[in-house]
């Protein structure tokens, strides 16, 4: 079970505490917030918000799998590419059921 006492106790959390509590950088952080894996994530004025509520019920339904299957995904992208042109991976890895 994941301990949320490290969280800020607010309504919102910026990205950087959500980067430290999922210990990864910022960059990362904001890839999953831009790209929809973050629950509750939001960019007034440029800089990523995320609602504390959401984004612990997003933690406790994923307990961080679907990055993990996101980053397996990758993976075999990366290692179809490695084997065939650029053009027959993303067939090969689309028809892996990888989305691209």
């Amino acid at each position: 079970m994941t301990e949320f006492s490290e969280l800020p106790d607010r309504e919102i959390l910026t990205l950087q505490e959500v980067a430290k509590f999922l210990r990864i950088t910022d960059l990362q952080a904001c890839n999953l917030c831009r790209t929809g894996h973050i629950g509750g994530a939001f960019k007034p004025g440029g800089r990523w918000r995320i609602v504390r509520a959401k984004f612990v019920q997003w933690i406790e339904v994923n307990d961080r799998g679907e990055v993990q299957i996101k980053r397996r995904e990758r993976m075999k992208t990366i290692q179809i590419r490695q084997k065939l042109g650029a053009e027959d991976a993303v067939r090969a890895a689309r028809a892996a059921g990888a989305r691209i």
